[in-house]
């Protein structure tokens, strides 16, 4: 089946000292075989050659636009940053070390346009790592009724990041991600943004396509990167502080049955959460922990 309107599906690419990646992620969204696209990089000020990487392609694309911040914005103020610039139908994030296949945005455009019910649509999608042991692709979606969407969310929300990723309808996207919630400083804004999006509707899976994940980013680290981003007290301790309440001010009305998914979610993460930060403590404290 082939696209009829040619819709142009816009991306927006937050990036900052991405120099050993961002070349092969370019190079795999100007290899589409969709040609209906724009790119807008946004680079937060990066202190090594990303810039003059993202300009090369600049020079050889006019459909790739590259801002330059005058300073470092704050990696959540630079996501915000492409979104409101964006235009037409669609819209995607890109990170700066994900990598398309050459179908991509072509089989998630056909979803789209085919299936006026979905919200979104993304690809299967592994990490890096995962790819070169040819290990299988994740290929969860987030359909069904409300409750069923949050429940699958909830358990599998340390891989969608491929679903965060994916094209949605510009209009949806601009309804869940507000400044309010950047505002908020909340932990794993993320999950927050999905969960906002599948409390609306559904989220699709194409059958086709690829992307394939860079794993070195702060949530994937060894060293306390992700720990280190919360900067208050209350949110060291209690990172999903507020998650429910700014779920439940999003666009829809939230159901009693998936209100109990969140609820189990939110003491899920807050568990974990807290046997990670005693394990931080007897660490420092030299005594370590015996996880058996």
């Amino acid at each position: 089946m082939e696209i009829i309107s040619n819709p142009i599906v816009f991306i927006g690419m937050p990036v900052y000292n991405s120099e050993n990646t961002i070349r092969q992620t370019l190079e795999s969204i100007v290899c589409q075989d969709y040609d209906e696209w724009k790119l807008l990089i946004s680079d937060n000020f990066s202190t090594d050659l990303t810039r003059e990487i993202c300009q090369e392609f600049v020079e050889l694309d006019d459909r790739i636009t590259l801002h330059q911040q005058s300073e470092n914005i704050g990696a959540w103020n630079n996501f915000i940053f492409v979104l409101e610039k964006s235009e037409g139908p669609y819209f995607k994030f890109q990170a700066a070390d994900d990598v398309l296949s050459r179908d991509y945005l072509k089989s998630n455009v056909l979803e789209l346009e085919v299936d006026s019910s979905i919200l979104g649509s993304s690809s299967p999608d592994c990490w890096d790592w995962e790819y070169e042991e040819q290990k299988s692709p994740v290929i969860f979606e987030l359909r069904g009724s409300q409750r069923y969407r949050l429940r699958t969310l909830r358990e599998n929300c340390w891989r969608s990041n491929g679903l965060f990723y994916a094209i949605y309808r510009t209009n949806e996207i601009r309804n869940v991600i507000t400044k309010e919630i950047f505002a908020s400083k909340i932990a794993i804004l993320d999950w927050l943004i999905l969960a906002r999006l599948v409390k609306a509707g559904n989220i699709n899976r194409s059958k086709s396509g690829l992307m394939i994940l860079g794993s070195n980013g702060a949530s994937n680290s060894k060293e306390l990167a992700w720990f280190n981003q919360l900067t208050s007290f209350r949110s060291k301790i209690f990172p999903y502080w507020g998650f429910f309440r700014l779920l439940k001010k999003s666009s829809g009305k939230l159901l009693i049955g998936a209100s109990v998914e969140v609820l189990f979610w939110i003491i899920e993460m807050q568990l974990a959460h807290t046997k990670g930060l005693l394990w931080l403590i007897l660490k420092k404290s030299g005594k370590g922990i015996n996880t058996q």
